[in-house]
């Protein structure tokens, strides 16, 4: 009797060692989302404002990968924030560019890039932004 208690606690156990945490990350797992968004666009000599919006199904953002990438005669500026008036990085485009920005921490709903022309130009802007968010 004593052997067959000492079986059934080493198996429950067992389980439980191993079920528990694969039934928690999956729970984990299952709780985060990410917004992905594409966004290509002509420039030209003028300002354009830019707006992302994450998923209806997400909520606390807590990160941001964002690459922009393309071609440009002339110069110009490119400014990431959270509305038309509080930028957090600014950056000087020329030529062929790539800006690339990996796990940056973004904890708003929202981003907007702004272009702002430095000298009369026109080229093409490519932007890929996810943002990671819990579900709702």
């Amino acid at each position: 009797m004593k052997k067959r208690i000492i079986i059934t606690i080493s198996i429950i156990t067992i389980l439980g060692l191993f079920l528990i945490p694969i039934y928690l990350f999956n729970s984990i797992g299952e709780s985060f989302t990410k917004s992905s968004r594409t966004i290509t666009k002509i420039l030209h000599d003028k300002k354009e404002t830019l707006f992302i919006t994450i998923d209806e199904n997400a909520q606390y953002p807590h990160a941001m990968d964002l690459t922009m990438s393309g071609e440009i005669n002339g110069s110009g500026i490119l400014k990431i924030g959270i509305n038309d008036s509080i930028y957090y990085r600014t950056d000087t485009i020329s030529d062929k560019f790539l800006i690339d920005y990996k796990s940056m921490d973004w904890y708003d709903e929202n981003c907007v890039i702004k272009y702002e022309p430095i000298s009369a130009a026109k080229g093409n802007l490519k932007i890929e932004c996810i943002i990671y968010s819990s579900k709702k």
